[in-house]
């Protein structure tokens, strides 16, 4: 069970402020866990906006919290986020309570100026490595309420900060992050978010971001298991079979003709040695 911290005292509370459409009254609660203090629930409420989930991992990862799984959702205009977090320092209450209030604070100005933070500055200040994340597929959803939808699965090598980074890279887009599923599974990351934009340009500038395949409409997912790489890999031939199947023949070919040329030399060898004994015999 969750022990709550001596910041947060009310019980939590259902998933009922997302159907009203309106912020509780503590939008966000951390619950320690009674056997391991560095395990922790972490729920928060906010009213949705382009940018939100990165403001919120960057705020935990500059705390030394790091995000186990999460879980997010979005209904009415108010987002529920719900993160399974590991905490640097459990047994400094007051540090808790202190970035649970700047996060509160946060959501407060979440309708404010967009962050000036360039890609490259912030993986090099998060100490990520873009390239051991793999894009498994994209996939374009029937469009609502003339938003454009997709489905946004990926896979790799867990690294700190790697959430807030593909937060970031969303925000940079423009997507609004309708769902998420984080999980983390033996240092291993899979990571699905169900995205939402209003600009055709989205797409294009995630290619630009991410290595990504080219969307399928919705109902034409592709079923063949994708296995992701810890690096951008691109297809060098488009028959690789047939190319390695004529290296196979023409190594073929070359031993045969090896052999031929062996078996001939035999031939002359063994003419010349009965051509020497007839020699020998007549004188």
């Amino acid at each position: 069970g969750h022990a709550k911290i001596e910041a947060k005292k009310e019980e939590p509370r259902e998933i009922q402020n997302q159907s009203t459409g309106t912020l509780p009254e503590k939008p966000v609660r951390l619950y320690v866990n009674r056997e391991d203090h560095h395990l922790g629930h972490l729920e928060v409420y906010s009213y949705d906006h382009v940018g939100l989930l990165f403001k919120i991992c960057e705020l935990l990862t500059s705390h030394g919290v790091d995000i186990c799984s999460a879980s997010i959702n979005t209904e009415n205009g108010v987002v529920y986020n719900q993160f399974e977090v590991r905490i640097a320092r459990p047994s400094d209450t007051a540090a808790c309570v202190e970035w649970c209030r700047e996060l509160e604070e946060l959501l407060e100005k979440t309708r404010g100026s967009a962050f000036d933070n360039s890609l490259a500055n912030v993986s090099k200040r998060l100490s990520v490595n873009p390239d051991l994340v793999s894009v498994v597929s994209f996939v374009e959803r029937p469009p609502q309420r003339e938003e454009l939808c997709y489905k946004l699965v990926l896979e790799g090598i867990n690294q700190a900060g790697l959430l807030t980074y593909t937060a970031l890279v969303l925000y940079r887009c423009g997507f609004s992050i309708a769902t998420a599923t984080i999980s983390t599974t033996e240092g291993h990351i899979v990571d699905t978010f169900e995205l939402t934009t209003t600009s055709a340009e989205s797409e294009s500038l995630l290619r630009s971001y991410l290595d990504v395949p080219m969307p399928t409409s919705a109902g034409q997912e592709k079923t063949k298991e994708v296995m992701p790489l810890p690096f951008h890999a691109v297809e060098s031939d488009n028959d690789l079979q047939a190319l390695m199947q004529m290296w196979r023949t023409q190594g073929s070919n070359v031993n045969e003709q090896s052999m031929s040329r062996v078996n001939s030399l035999g031939e002359i060898l063994e003419e010349c040695s009965d051509a020497n004994r007839m020699s020998r015999a007549g004188s």
